[in-house]
């Protein structure tokens, strides 16, 4: 399995793939996966912004495996299903196993919870400023993988990202194709059985000896292997009208998002509702919690809720852990994750019941108000308990 860890992606799905074996096989023939899609990441509620020319970090998962190549590309909404486009828009290529590190308690869960040795690739992508601004989908793709010998199919990933400003709009890009790799090879090629996507399509990969699998050589990626790859041309790219990234947002999840960044098409619906300050709280002393950007020692300490700051015609507030609804909507101030009791004479909050120690935690605040007016606010936490026995490792959890 592989998946793009950082930025979230679009679907809790682990192995967009064809095929597989032991019963875990599976049918997304990519570009982008086709199930399980996240409740808190969409096309206008995305999970970055970018600006043109400048440089982002990206993680994606190892899970004990080694070799082959990833490809990155950027693609208009309304084509995510498209591989011609993906395929067109190909920005960054480069060997797969770079830039390896051991997770930390702030990631262990995101990006290492399936590797047994809790390491992940890490890297940097530089957006070119071939791309106008606008929604897309940062289309993460692994193929070739193998360390001497390999069997893998083509895994895919996507992930909803905004390309809004930076250096101006350029007429064309050159893809870029760069080696290196965790073990220290540096020849200019990457170690992988494959060097294009589609070679392999299904899994267990059959060469055409008959045999499933191939042996690994070092070899660049198709599009520069002596040969130099076409440009990008900002004229080919088809920037999404907004109807048009709203219409796929309700096609995927039959649930339509609307951010406060003044891209909305429900301007009058949205104006007066939004969302402040997301604050953890100790139930017990109703104090917040410092510093939540950092991952919290909560060790031997008592229960938490978590509570949002709603603003204008509030219909409800509810809340999303890790891409999957809590299941409880508050109809009025304060607005809590697990509910509060009512009463003017009282102020207490009831516990935040969800496993929520010892891994990641992304808690997303949606509120919803008259003429389907909505806003979103997200808060990610790493709250750890060293008396548990899963501390140092994470925990599993209800996805990542």
């Amino acid at each position: 399995m592989d998946y793009l860890s950082v930025p979230v992606p679009m679907t809790r799905m682990t192995a967009c793939r064809v095929g597989g074996w032991d019963g875990w096989a599976n049918d997304c023939p990519g570009p982008c996966p086709n199930s399980d899609y996240r409740e808190d990441a969409g096309p206008t509620n995305p999970s970055a912004t970018y600006r043109r020319g400048e440089s982002y970090e990206i993680e994606y998962t190892r899970n004990n495996h080694f070799g082959g190549f990833r490809r990155f590309t950027l693609v208009p909404v309304k084509q995510m299903w498209d591989g011609r486009v993906h395929q067109a828009n190909a920005f960054s290529y480069a060997c797969w196993s770079r830039g390896e590190f051991e997770c930390s308690m702030e990631n262990q869960y995101r990006s290492c919870w399936y590797d047994m040795d809790s390491k992940a690739y890490r890297d940097w992508i530089t957006i070119p400023a071939v791309f106008p601004d606008g929604d897309y989908v940062l289309g993460y793709a692994w193929y070739g993988g193998g360390e001497r010998f390999g069997n893998f199919g083509d895994y895919y990933d996507c992930a909803y990202v905004r390309i809004e400003g930076g250096a101006p709009v350029e007429a064309e890009a050159t893809p870029t194709f760069t080696s290196g790799e965790s073990n220290g090879s540096n020849d200019g090629k990457c170690e992988a059985t494959v060097n294009d996507l589609g070679i392999c399509r299904v899994e267990p990969c059959i060469a055409p000896s008959g045999e499933k699998g191939y042996y690994t050589k070092r070899m660049k990626p198709a599009q520069f292997d002596g040969v130099t790859p076409p440009p990008i041309k900002s004229s080919s790219i088809q920037v999404d009208n907004r109807a048009d990234v709203d219409a796929v947002g309700e096609e995927l999840r039959g649930l339509q998002k609307y951010t406060q960044s003044g891209l909305t098409s429900k301007e009058d619906a949205k104006g007066a509702l939004m969302l402040g300050r997301m604050k953890l709280l100790e139930v017990a002393s109703r104090r917040e919690v410092p510093n939540v950007h950092r991952p919290v020692d909560w060790t031997g300490k008592g229960p938490l809720t978590i509570e949002v700051e709603a603003f204008g015609p509030v219909w409800y507030v509810e809340f999303l852990v890790n891409g999957r609804r809590s299941g409880y909507k508050d109809y009025s101030a304060p607005y809590t994750i697990a509910g509060d009791f009512k009463d003017p004479t009282v102020d207490m909050y009831y516990p935040w019941m969800f496993h929520y120690k010892n891994k990641n935690v992304r808690v997303t605040a949606h509120a919803v108000g008259p003429g389907g007016a909505e806003a979103w606010k997200i808060l990610d936490l790493v709250i750890y308990d060293k008396n548990r026995g899963d501390w140092n490792r994470g925990h599993p959890g209800i996805g990542h």
